[in-house]
This record gives structure tokens, sequence and C-alpha cells, in this order.
């Protein structure tokens, strides 16, 4: 028996089937569908199943059909088109495989959780991110986990409970979590929570994604940015700072170059304003010494600041040579003592010494060093008044010897203190300051005690307290058969007997009319027959003809120089006068020019301008007249 519309759709009559078993009437490939259900229902099974039939398929339900006493006698088929259920699920299908493949390769991590924060979806991604294998995560909640890092933790169950709770169905919520190695990383949850038809909250999806490389690139980026940032402001500060050491060196160089041009017009004042007067008029003899005494002090003071210029140049170039040996420090203080006496003498200023005469030798420039100590001394007495005091002390510390020098003068000012040794740095510097001087001397002092391997510091009360100077220099180990040096009193102003030139024959070879004149007058006044030359040429040819004892050349001289006239000098045979004792007397004065003089065949450098006192002694010694 069929009955039924489903016929008619898959184009069956009745007669079709009706009396053929399921071989006869339906298609091979439904026939071997339906033989084993329609065999299980004879045998009291019922079934259920999907046959496909043309292009269509049917969900069909085979059943016993039994009579009144229960006995089974026929089998009944209920047949219904599914055909759109089956495409929609076949669609189904591939779109949750098509999910599926996209969570698995997603760089977002899948993660679903239940109400009660159990674990219930853990993908693939999510095991890369975290660590943990599915299978160890699953049915898992999360506080057992440990996977939110602990400042996070209240952010994160916040979040969860208004998720929960349905107060919002969505949130992105940004923290960090531990992986299963307890790496700290850095993660976006994009949560969303799922309902069911009461509109319950069930669960709750999250997609995570790992930006833990982005979170370090902007904290280097944003670090790269602050160090930018921090080395422009050093930049602008350094750019700064240079501006005002600028703008501060620019109003030194001006305080200095007046101070210079004050500091060396004011002896010429002296000395053309006197020599006037004495060409011009009628002085009398009173008037004539104190005329005579103020050009030489003027003098002296004007050589003294050239003198300085020069050593700061020297120290500024790297230039200045020490001639050191074994020296004992007693002889140079008092020489530097009996130099500053007759200043502080004028301004009764009383001068101690408390000297320890054991002290032992030191590795020194006796001249240099003796110019540290009356720096020291000068500058103790220009800046103390009168009815003050000046100590000198020397002493031993440790294997040191130590120099201090104590006045009772102006002192220093604890702001000024730091710079006292800087180059061209005075503490008064306006034209109203009461002392000269171009402040190069404590400079000079500083640089030819470090030259020394030494020391020198300073210390003051402060103004109005006076100031104590401190030299210390490396002792030299014990010498039994060192005979010390002596230095050389350069600023000695007194005639030793025992030195005598009378006699002598000297050629004095300058271009300078004035120089010439000059050293003739000195050398005669005791004694000595003087002949002058004003270049090479007629030097050489009055060799000839005086056969002097001593010579006495400049060196920059027009057409050949000094050093042209020494060198044909020696050339000649001591008959002719090759072997006559010379000695360089100029103004070029580094060790360059020292050493080039020596060279070329000078005893002795000499630089210009020279006391005739000097002058005598150098003439002397050449000349093996010097008993001293």
């Amino acid at each position: 028996m069929a009955a039924g519309l489903g016929l008619g759709v898959v184009g069956i009559t009745k007669a079709d089937i009706e009396g053929k078993t399921i071989w006869e009437a339906l298609p091979p490939e439904t026939s071997s569908e339906v033989e084993l259900p329609y065999r299980q229902a004879f045998a009291g099974i019922s079934s259920r199943f999907e046959a496909p039939y043309g292009h269509r398929v049917y969900e069909v339900h085979v059943l016993p059909v039994r009579n009144d006493d229960g006995e089974i006698f026929a089998g009944m088929t209920i047949t219904q088109e599914i055909t759109e259920r089956k495409q929609s699920e076949l669609a189904l299908q591939d779109a949750l495989q098509l999910l599926n493949l996209h969570i698995d390769t997603t760089p977002l991590a899948v993660v679903q959780w239940d109400c009660h924060l159990c674990v219930t979806r853990w993908s693939s991604t999510a095991e890369k991110i975290f660590g943990w294998r599915t299978e160890e995560v699953i049915g898992k909640y999360f506080q057992d986990l440990h996977m939110v890092y602990e400042e996070d933790m209240t952010a994160v169950a916040e979040a969860s409970n208004r998720l929960l709770s349905g107060q919002e169905s969505q949130i992105i919520q940004y923290n960090r979590n531990y992986t299963k190695d307890s790496r700290v990383i850095y993660c976006e949850w994009y949560n969303s929570s799922i309902t069911n038809e009461a509109g319950s909250v069930t669960s709750v999806l999250s997609l995570v994604l790992d930006v833990t490389e982005r979170i370090q690139a902007e904290k280097a980026l944003r670090q790269s940015e602050l160090m930018v940032i921090e080395e422009r402001a050093q930049a602008l500060e350094r750019e700064r700072a240079a501006r005002i050491e600028l703008e501060r060196a620019s109003r030194m160089k001006d305080e200095f170059l007046a101070i210079v041009s004050h500091e060396l017009r004011s002896p010429l004042n002296g000395i053309l304003g006197w020599s006037r007067l004495l060409r011009t008029r009628k002085l009398s003899p009173e008037k004539i010494e104190q005329a005579l005494e103020s050009i030489e002090r003027n003098a002296q003071a004007q050589t003294q600041l050239i003198e300085d210029l020069l050593d700061i140049s020297r120290i500024i170039r790297g230039n200045i040579r020490l001639l050191v040996r074994p020296t004992k420090l007693i002889p140079v203080i008092q020489a530097a003592l009996d130099t500053v006496r007759p200043i502080a003498n004028t301004k009764s200023i009383q001068i101690i010494s408390r000297l320890n005469f054991d002290i032992g030798l030191v590795s020194a420039d006796p001249e240099r060093l003796q110019q540290v100590i009356w720096n020291l001394l000068s500058n103790a007495v220009k800046f103390t008044p009168e009815g003050g005091r000046v100590e000198i002390c020397l002493e031993q510390v440790e294997t040191n010897v130590q120099i201090r020098v104590t006045d009772t003068g102006k002192g220093i000012s604890p702001e000024f203190l730091p710079y006292v040794f800087d180059r061209f740095r005075q503490a008064d510097a306006t034209t109203t300051r009461n002392q000269g001087g171009l402040g190069l001397g404590l400079a000079i002092v500083r640089n030819l005690v470090e030259l020394h391997n030494g020391t020198v510091s300073v210390a003051s009360p402060g103004e109005g307290q006076g100031a104590t100077f401190t030299v210390q220099l490396p002792l030299l180990p014990s010498y039994s058969t060192v005979t010390p040096e002596e230095p050389l009193l350069q600023r000695q102003t007194t005639w030793d007997a025992k030195v005598q030139i009378r006699g002598l024959k000297i050629l004095a070879v300058d271009d300078e009319p004035d120089t010439r004149e000059f050293l003739k007058t000195a050398l005669e006044q005791y004694g000595a027959i003087v002949t002058t030359a004003a270049s090479t040429s007629e030097a050489l040819k009055l060799l000839q003809l005086v056969k002097p004892d001593v010579l006495l050349s400049d060196i920059g001289m027009p057409n050949e120089d000094g050093y042209a006239l020494i060198r044909q000098i020696r050339a000649l045979s001591s008959e002719q006068g090759g072997n006559v004792p010379a000695a360089a007397l100029t103004a070029y004065t580094r060790q360059s020019d020292r050493l080039l003089a020596l060279t070329a065949g000078f005893q002795i450098h000499i630089s210009k301008p020279i006391e005739p006192i000097q002058l005598l002694k150098i003439v002397a010694t050449l000349a093996g007249n010097n008993s001293n």
C-alpha cells in the first residue's frame, strides 16, 4: 500500500510501487539504503535515517506493523523531504569548519568561560600565547590558573562582574597576564557576553590579543623620545652655559685689555713725563734724583708687566721649560725677601720669616721658584695696608716641603676664592680699584708650581681678614755629594766689588742706536773699552781690528741676524777671533730662541731689557774675571 502527497513530488504513483519489492520499485542506490531498516522492521526494530532520491534528500522512518495479537505482519515507511534543511545543515557545518579554521590561525586567542569563571573553550592560539594546553585548562577556574597580574586583579574582577551581571554586553580590557612559565605579557581582552533565549548571561567569549611587543616598542619609543628631549635640553643648557661663558670671557677680555692698556700706559706716563722735564727744564739735584728714581721704578714696573705677559703666553702654549737641579730653598727664599723688603719698608710692613734651615733639597729651577716666592710675597705686600704684617714659613710636612705666606691684608671674599689662580681674574677689575697689576701673577704661580709637581692653595677667612697661600713641593731623597745651585738674583741692584771689567775690550752689536749707547755707557762706567757696530757686516770688520775680549750681539737685525754673525765668527780661526766669548742680548725670549742661540755658538742667552749690574756680571763671567 502507498499513499501521500510525497509520491507525486518524487514522480511515483501507487501503481509504480504497490505489489512490488523495494528492489523492483526503487533505484539501486535507494534500495540499498533502505534494505537493512526494512529487514530490522520485520524483526521488530524501528529505525530512522536519511536517504537520497534523485536530487533530493528524505528522512525515512521505518517501523514494524503488528496485528491485534502483536505479531508483525508488515513494515511501514514514513518519508519526509529534508533537502532544504540538509542544505542548511551542510552550510552551517561548512561555516563552523571555516570558523574553527580562522580560530586556529588568527593571532587572537579564543577563550570562553562561564558564570563561575570556569574555562569552557581554549583555542590553539591561546595555547601559544599563554603556554597552557587545552586539556590543562578546560574545566579549570581562572583563579586556579593565576593568570592575572596582581596589580591588575581589581580592574579585571570589576569588568568580569559587569559582564556576568548584564550591566554591559561588551568590554575591552587591557591588563597584564602571567604565562605558564611565569612571564609577564601585555594583553587586550575583547569580551562579549553570551545570553540564552531568556536573556540571561550564560558565558563570556573573549578574544585575546598579545600586545607585548607593541607595548615594549611604545615604551622604547617613549624612552627614545624622552632621551631626545633630555639630550635637546642638555644641548640647550650647554649652549646657554657656553654663551654665558663666552660673554664672561669676552667681558674678561675687555676688562683685561683695559687693564693692560692702563698698566702699560701708567709707567710710560712717569717715564716720558720726567724725561721731558729733564730735557726742557733746569731741575734741582733733588728733583733730578727723584726723576731718575721714578723713571727707573716705572721702567722696572713695565718690565715686570711684560715679563708676566710673556710668561702667561708661554704657559698657554706649553712652552715653559725648567732648568731643574737639586736646589736648597733657603737662598731662594732669602733672595725673594731681599727683593720685596724695600717695598715693604715704604709701607712700614713687618716681614717675618720662620725658616727651617734643616730642610732638604727639592728638584727645582731656582730662578722660577724664586719667581713663585717673589710673586706671593709681593702680592702679600701689595694688598697689606701700612703697618701690617707678612709672614713666610718654611717647614717639612711628611715627604713634602711647605712654603706658607700669610698676610694681614684685605683678604679674599668667599665668592672670588675659587678663581684666585685663574688667568686674567681680579677681585676688583673696576676703574676705581686701589691696586694695579694684570691679574697674572697668581696664575703664573700655579702653573710654575704644578710644573714642579707641587701644589698651591689659598685660604682666607674673608674680606679684611688676610690670606694664606701654601705651596707644597716634593722633597728629594737625601743628597750627600750634591752642591745645590744658588738662584740668580735677577733683581739685584747692588754692585759686587769683586766683579772687575776694567780694561776689557768689548764689541757690542745692535741695530738700535739707543741700545748701543746704553751698552757703551754702562760698561765704560766701569773701565771697559767698548766698540759698537750697527750690523753684522760692520761687526765682522771691527772684529779683526778690535780683537775684543767679549762679544755682545743682538739677534734681530736687518739683512743678517745675530745667528748669522756668530756662525761666521765661529768659522774663523782663534787668531782671527773665532773663539771670542759671546752673549746673545735679545728680545726673543722663548725657550726655542734660547736653544737656537746656544746652538749657533753663543755661550749665554740674555733677555732684554737687562739691568746694568746684570750686564756687568755677564761680561765679567764671559771674560773669566768673575771671582764669584
